[in-house]
């Protein structure tokens, strides 16, 4: 799936996922086309939980499943899966994994300053085995209960953030004990 991450006031009635209802009103007054639904339906990237994850910050939308291609899933590192990590098991994580680290922009703090760091947007497109997200306290909400509104841009970046990673999405909050977020383990 594709989705805008810009916010063009021109176009603000297509924004959080309306490029279809954009292409329908729009491009067929001057050109004909079908809007293919299935082709993208399947994602060769991300695992199943990730597809599951992400898949519900756009509801309205048809959600995304993992494809069954062989050569698409392999390798399985054995960490596979959405993981909470602590900002005190973050060295750790950090040599263990090996992670690209991603966040919001250049004024969030990363643990590693030797890993590759990039921000949500300049994220969008690349693909890595394991990524680690540094959350906003909205995004963190949102992980805890996805029933949560998020607005259009902070949506659009954890859409990203998520569908970087084959394999591992980690997400970097001080969780207190004996609390969970559903789909995801605690990194100890």
């Amino acid at each position: 799936m594709t989705y805008v991450t810009h916010l063009e006031a021109r176009y603000e009635k297509y924004r959080n996922g309306g490029i279809a209802d954009f292409i329908r009103d729009t491009l067929p007054k001057k050109l004909a086309c079908e809007i293919d639904v299935t082709s993208l339906a399947s994602s060769h990237r991300n695992s199943a939980a990730i597809c599951a994850l992400s898949s519900k910050l756009y509801p309205a939308m048809a959600a995304t499943a993992a494809c069954n291609c062989a050569d698409c899933r392999k390798p399985i590192p054995e960490d596979a899966g959405l993981h909470i990590v602590r900002r005190k098991d973050l060295p750790r994580y950090i040599e263990a994994g090996r992670p690209v680290q991603l966040r919001w922009g250049a004024n969030v703090k990363v643990a590693s300053a030797d890993l590759p760091t990039l921000n949500f947007g300049r994220a969008k497109g690349l693909g890595f085995d394991r990524i680690l997200i540094y959350p906003t306290a909205r995004m963190v909400s949102w992980l805890m209960n996805p029933q949560i509104k998020l607005e259009g841009e902070t949506r659009a970046k954890l859409y990203v953030a998520l569908t970087r990673a084959r394999h591992v999405v980690a997400v970097v909050h001080d969780i207190p004990h004996g609390q969970s977020i559903p789909g995801f383990s605690i990194y100890d």
